[in-house]
């Protein structure tokens, strides 16, 4: 048996002091696998194709997409400070399973778009189980194996392989075909839909995603004629096309499993119209629903405060709490959002993030697109110590070529102490500006720690982001201080810019406008004695007093005479 193991030493020093000093300020993404140890072939790499994550033993696969530099890699303990991997599979062996043995076949060359690891056991037909995270679902992008080219090539559909597995419990011997097996190709396409055997058009260049009960994968097709949304038992079964369709399809799909149905998520369009949004369709297993609306595209553009057409997502994921994550890869919002069971949407990572993390790799930008999205437990440390959070990982395209980590904090704990409180407030507060205001984009060095309010990754600290704050820590309107009670205190910073432009909701611009009038003495005098008790839910503002109202509403009127004297 031929292993392989390689320390990483280059480099290390020089990555551990440029990095840390850039975690400093941009806190909410780090690497969690560098490029040295992903793909390799310094100071030329393969592009980073698709990796996987074991918790259990705290050990991630990965392979890149060249054909030279290809192999599958296994390191354990990837955020250890000296990164070790281990060759699994070498890029001959791996050669030899894409072209049944044969080296000779053109084409088949292995293209590994993801490699996503069991969630749950798995049971197998003749009894027992396999255990979690002891088995990858790979889909491969990859053309299909071919004798001779040109107008005498001769296909080989059933030779194609499309979706296989990878045997993590097997050992690797001279030839992989030992841990890996077919399960999905050309062929199977077309006896799943009936297609001639000379259609082999395919597009399986996406992640899947486990079924809720982790006995199967749903994968998306987008090319005619096998286009639509698939699932696949994870060890035995033909491939069941659940959608046939090819249009607004390109994503790599999500799932979120409730009472037996898994909601199946991607990119929205085709049949609802929805483009710009997100769409979904459900499986109880047997009966499989039309594809409905399920975010419209009215709601994403209203949050990003831009059209519909600038929003395009190739890639989502969910956790166990129901959380929804997607990617926008047009210019004007790119980056990760995660919307909440309650319907609520907010940043995760921006683009100026990852561009002062990793321009200076990839100079002037980064890749527009943060594919294979998959959620882990992690810890951070920060100034107040270490606690446990969820971690979204995703691959850094080339030029960069890393796995990095995007922290999932408590929306709103600024100070990173995994606590929301009015020290949070106070830093937010601090950092608010215009909607009009200089983005924070192409002065990075100097702005990035005010990256983290924005919350609506626009580059923008204002308005749109209290109210997105607001939904996650109460407080009510006209509430200008953000101490979860509308008073005086709020009246008088009200009053001491009422009527003058170019002001924030924290000098009495409850509207929006960015000018204190009679809108935002209104809507101060309809909240004004209202108070939010600490934990309060969404919505849970009590409401004012009559009194209270009263009081309100003679002081708004001797502004408001004030103001036209």
């Amino acid at each position: 048996m031929k292993m392989q193991r390689v320390k990483i030493a280059m480099g290390l020093a020089s990555f551990a002091v440029f990095y840390g000093a850039a975690m400093g300020q941009v806190d909410n993404l780090t690497i969690v696998l560098p490029e040295v140890a992903t793909v390799g072939g310094v100071p030329s790499p393969s592009p980073l194709a698709a990796f996987g994550y074991d918790p259990v033993n705290d050990r991630m696969f990965v392979a890149g997409f060249s054909n030279g530099d290809q192999e599958l890699r296994r390191v354990d303990n990837p955020t250890a400070s000296s990164v070790a991997f281990q060759t699994q599979v070498f890029a001959t062996s791996w050669l030899r399973f894409n072209r049944d043995n044969d080296l000779n076949l053109g084409g088949g060359s292995p293209t590994p778009s993801a490699m996503l690891l069991n969630p749950l056991p798995i049971n197998l037909p003749g009894g027992g189980t396999l255990p979690a995270y002891s088995m990858a679902a790979i889909t491969d992008a990859g053309a299909i194996v071919q004798s001779g080219s040109g107008a005498t090539a001769v296909r080989f559909p059933e030779k194609s392989n499309k979706v296989y597995t990878y045997n993590l419990q097997q050992s690797v011997g001279p030839i992989a075909t030992d841990v890996f097996t077919q399960r999905v190709t050309i062929a199977d396409l077309q006896a799943a839909t009936g297609a001639a055997v000379t259609e082999t058009s395919n597009n399986i260049g996406r992640q899947p995603a486990w079924s809720g009960d982790g006995q199967s994968i749903y994968f998306i097709d987008t090319a005619v004629p096998f286009g639509g949304v698939w699932k696949l038992g994870a060890v035995t079964g033909a491939p069941v096309r659940l959608l046939a369709t090819n249009t607004d399809l390109n994503t790599e799909p999500a799932v979120i499993a409730s009472g037996g149905v898994d909601s199946i998520f991607f990119r929205g369009g085709g049949a609802t119209g929805n483009v710009g949004g997100i769409d979904k369709i459900t499986h109880d297993g047997t009966t499989t629903s039309a594809r409905t609306v399920h975010v419209p595209a009215s709601e994403i553009a209203s949050f990003f405060e831009q059209p519909t057409s600038d929003m395009t997502s190739f890639s989502m994921a969910s956790d166990g709490g129901g959380n929804l994550y997607f990617n926008n890869t047009a210019t004007a919002r790119r980056g990760i959002f995660r919307l909440d069971p309650e319907g609520r949407v907010v940043k995760v990572l921006g683009y100026e993030e990852r561009r002062a993390n990793f321009a200076p790799e990839a100079s002037p930008s980064v890749n527009s697109n943060t594919l294979r999205m998959q959620i882990r437990s992690t810890t951070y440390t920060g100034n107040a110590g270490s606690f446990a959070v969820p971690q979204l990982m995703y691959t850094e395209a080339s030029g960069v070529n890393h796995v990095a980590g995007a922290y999932l904090f408590r929306i709103g704990d600024f100070n990173r102490d995994d606590v929301v409180d009015q020290a949070d407030i106070g830093l937010f507060k601090s950092a608010l500006t215009l909607s009009s205001a200089t983005p924070l984009s192409g002065i990075i060095a100097a702005d990035q720690p005010k990256l983290r309010f924005d919350l609506n990754g626009n580059n923008v600290v204002s308005w749109k982001d209290v109210k997105i704050l607001q939904q996650f820590y109460v407080f009510p309107d006209g509430d200008a201080d953000m101490d979860k009670s509308v008073n005086l205190d709020d009246f008088t910073a009200l009053a001491a810019n009422f009527g003058l432009p170019g002001r924030l909701w924290t000098q009495g611009d409850f509207t929006g406008d960015e000018l204190v009038d009679l809108n935002d003495f209104t809507t101060l005098a309809a909240n004004f004695g209202a108070t939010s008790p600490a934990g309060a839910a969404r919505g849970s503002v009590p409401e004012p007093t009559a009194g209270a109202l009263i009081g309100a509403l003679c002081f708004m009127l001797r502004l408001r005479n004030r103001q036209f004297a």
